[in-house]
């Protein structure tokens, strides 16, 4: 059966190049099969081989663009992010009179007992005292505090995975010591003032 195929391939062949003269004046027909039966085959091997290795290299480039297109976004989304972070601890640790007197609150004890009994009124339903001008302007501080606080958390918790050393201190102060502290039984006023009116800031604190 093979041998049939064969001659069914090659005597075609045989009979084409046994009726056209030889290229070459003197060469045998012999000469002339042989050079058409293996020419052929090697030139297609090659065209196929170019073929694949033009390929190959296309997808190689093709790749190599992907990373740095992808590489360039990573770089971008860290230059943004490094920008919000500087932008918003500085806005944290501004002079702005309320963020002022809102981290002395919570960092100083004398400063946290002249404001408590706001805090304590402001908490408790059965009250029978009314809240002052005054005592609503330290909560509006407060609270503007507690939304620039709150900012800070939410840029820190996106910080990419690799920091510098004096970037990664500061979010970790930031986490070790204004959010836990707002956890302090001696300003257990201001935490469940926290936990009730900025459940997002009291999350994990």
């Amino acid at each position: 059966m093979q041998s049939l195929l064969w001659i069914d391939f090659y005597l075609p062949l045989i009979g084409q190049i046994s009726s056209q003269p030889p290229a070459v004046p003197g060469e045998s027909v012999a000469i002339t099969f042989f050079q058409a039966v293996f020419t052929q085959p090697v030139a297609t091997f090659l065209g196929a081989l170019a073929t694949a290795s033009i390929a190959y290299v296309v997808a190689k480039m093709q790749s190599a663009q992907k990373e740095r297109e992808q590489q360039a976004q990573e770089a971008l989304r860290n230059a943004e992010w490094r920008k919000e972070f500087r932008e918003v601890h500085a806005q944290f640790w501004s002079n702005d009179l309320d963020y002022t007197k809102a981290r002395s609150w919570i960092a100083c004890d004398e400063a946290f007992k002249l404001i408590q009994n706001v805090f304590q009124k402001k908490l408790d339903p059965n009250s029978t005292t009314n809240l002052t001008p005054e005592d609503y302007q330290i909560i509006e501080s407060f609270d503007r505090f507690c939304a620039i606080l709150l900012r800070v958390k939410q840029v820190n918790l996106t910080a990419p995975a690799e920091l510098d050393s004096l970037t990664r201190w500061e979010i970790d102060q930031y986490n070790a010591w204004w959010i836990t502290t707002l956890k302090n039984k001696d300003r257990s006023e201001i935490y469940e003032y926290v936990k009730k009116y900025w459940q997002k800031l009291a999350e994990e604190a």
